[in-house]
């Protein structure tokens, strides 16, 4: 209607021009009407849908009958080398016996159909959210098995505290006949295990997605993980040596008791090898009781007695076979120590991680499986003697990213995340850069030792008492809310780097989505935004998509891109 009256209205001023110019003034607005009017392109030589989830036996899709039930969460990919795609999705036609699987099927580049479906999984329990990566290598000659691979992975609900909730298979395809009739071998599965962080156990995974490491010739899977215990940090404080336990025997070789290797009770001799003086006050010879490794003297007027060498020398504990005085167990042998270092633990945040692992693209081994932190040492003592000989893992599940310590302070700062959720990944075609990109609530947290010198030494040792404290807030520039991180594979397991801010937006961010420009050698980071940007984009209210190029194994190209 607004449009209409506007043309009346300047119908109406053409009567006080010439008819040239009234006629193009009309011309003009026609045009502009009739453009606004003008639907949205459709594709050129349009034609219909293609029914992939469907009964076998159809050679065309006006021929093909869809199957029962409901077919969803759909996953493709290009195989560039052998003009095909491989379509998967997760199935629940047995909904009522098995549950949902995996089912995939190969298209031919015209659209039509190449050969019959293929059942991925069809294992009890519910397989479901499949993905794809390919493993191309055109340029082998000749094209054997185990040249073209397809690895096709999917949550699951099988799974145990220890291992499982994530399964894959690796489909042969090299031998692959244009038909797809044959020549395509399917792996048996495996499932994902499971690395603890101290004695912490899996619960769920879920959102699982792949890419091929073309430079390592490797597989990827990243996905978000639940354990049954908060984000933890471990650390030994001013490094100090730790506590000295013991003396033990094991089980079954007694009580440790402290005497001659013949089990004989020692004796108290001087440097001569003389036996001392031991006197009470009233000159009488002082009772003598050897217990807990020393000489013990009670004298029954209640004195102290007086100890003497007559060749002036302190006299000390020795025993008759010439063996050491220690603490031994039944057999004789020495009792074990321990030494537990001094640590300081704290836990915090939630339950939920990044977890990530790479596959061997040639054999189809798995990894060690991973969540995205650094790990730190803790010294331990192996052989119970009392001295540290080895290392262990300390108890940490997110990334320390800088150390410090003075003469009275010992400080760590640590980036961790909650409510992560939707990861991604990429990988460089050309070199061995990763590039794994997340949603979630960053946060930073500060770990500071103390101590107050007991033993008086002006230094941190066992015998002092130490004090920890964890503070929790936002790094500089965060603002608590729910954005856009990414991080390069390289820089995972490195101090100092902290994980990528992808968005510039001033509200909350999901749902990224990662690719690489192998021409460019960028990555392209998109996401969902409903901010209101400085330059006009967005409008607060309605989500927006926009996007961040980065460089391969570097930072941030230029700024957010309205997309």
């Amino acid at each position: 209607m607004e449009s209409t009256g506007t043309i009346k209205a300047s119908m109406q001023n053409c009567k006080n021009h010439s008819s040239m110019r009234c006629f193009a003034l009309t011309l003009l607005l026609l045009m502009t009407l009739v453009l606004s009017f003008v639907p949205p392109l459709r594709a050129a030589n349009e034609g219909p849908n293609i029914p992939i989830s469907i009964i076998n036996g159809a050679t065309a899709p006006d021929t093909a009958t869809l199957l029962g039930d409901d077919q969803q969460n759909p996953s493709v990919i290009a195989l560039p080398d052998k003009n095909k795609w491989f379509v998967v999705w997760e199935d629940w036609r047995n909904w009522s016996s098995s549950g949902a699987d995996i089912y995939g099927r190969f298209i031919n580049g015209d659209g039509s159909y190449c050969g019959d479906e293929i059942a991925i999984s069809t294992a009890d329990g519910n397989q479901t959210v499949p993905v794809l990566a390919y493993r191309n290598r055109p340029d082998a000659d000749p094209q054997v098995a185990g040249t073209d691979k397809i690895m096709i992975a999917w949550q699951d609900t099988r799974g145990t505290t220890a291992s499982g909730f994530l399964y894959y298979k690796i489909l042969d395809i090299s031998s692959l006949a244009a038909d797809c009739s044959s020549g395509a071998t399917l792996s048996s599965e495996t499932a994902v295990g499971y690395t603890s962080i101290g004695v912490d156990s899996l619960i769920s995974r879920k959102l699982p997605k792949a890419a091929y490491d073309t430079a390592r010739d490797q597989f990827w899977l990243v996905w978000i993980e639940s354990r049954d215990a908060l984000q933890r940090v471990e650390e030994q404080p001013f490094g100090v040596a730790g506590i000295l336990t013991g003396p033990y025997c094991d089980d079954g070789n007694g009580e440790p008791e402290c005497t001659c290797e013949d089990g004989s009770d020692p004796e108290l001799k001087c440097a001569d090898g003389s036996h001392p003086s031991v006197k009470c006050d009233n000159g009488t010879d002082a009772y003598q009781e050897w217990f807990d490794c020393q000489f013990k003297f009670n004298c029954a007027d209640g004195s102290n007695p007086t100890i003497t060498c007559s060749d002036n020398s302190i006299p000390s504990p020795v025993c008759s076979d010439g063996s050491e005085v220690a603490y031994r167990c039944a057999d004789h042998s020495l009792c074990k120590y321990s030494r537990i270092a001094t640590t300081a633990s704290w836990s915090f945040s939630d339950s939920s991680y990044v977890g990530y692992v790479s596959i061997n693209a040639v054999s189809g081994n798995v990894g060690t499986p991973e969540v995205v932190r650094n790990r730190g040492l803790i010294p331990l003592d192996t052989d119970d003697d009392g001295v540290f000989d080895d290392e262990r893992e300390s108890i940490r599940s997110v990334r320390l990213i800088s150390h410090s310590m003075t003469a009275t302070e010992d400080k760590y700062i640590y980036e961790y995340f909650k409510n992560v959720n939707n990861v991604t990944i990429a990988c460089d075609e050309s070199s061995s850069e990763t590039l794994i990109v997340w949603e979630g609530i960053r946060g930073r947290a500060t770990l500071t030792c103390t101590y107050e010198d007991n033993d008086g030494n002006d230094a941190p040792s066992i015998g002092d008492s130490f004090t920890t404290k964890l503070v929790l807030d936002k790094w500089d520039n965060d603002d608590g809310r729910v954005h856009i991180f990414s991080l390069f594979d390289k820089y995972i397991e490195q101090t100092v780097v902290q994980s990528q801010l992808i968005d510039s937006s001033q509200k909350d961010c999901f749902y990224p989505a990662v690719g690489f420009d192998s021409t460019n050698r960028k990555f392209l980071v998109a996401w969902e935004d409903r901010d209101k940007h400085d330059d006009g984009s967005g409008d607060g209210i309605h989500s927006k998509i926009f996007g961040q190029l980065l460089y391969s194994g570097g930072g941030l190209y230029a700024g957010n891109i309205a997309i």
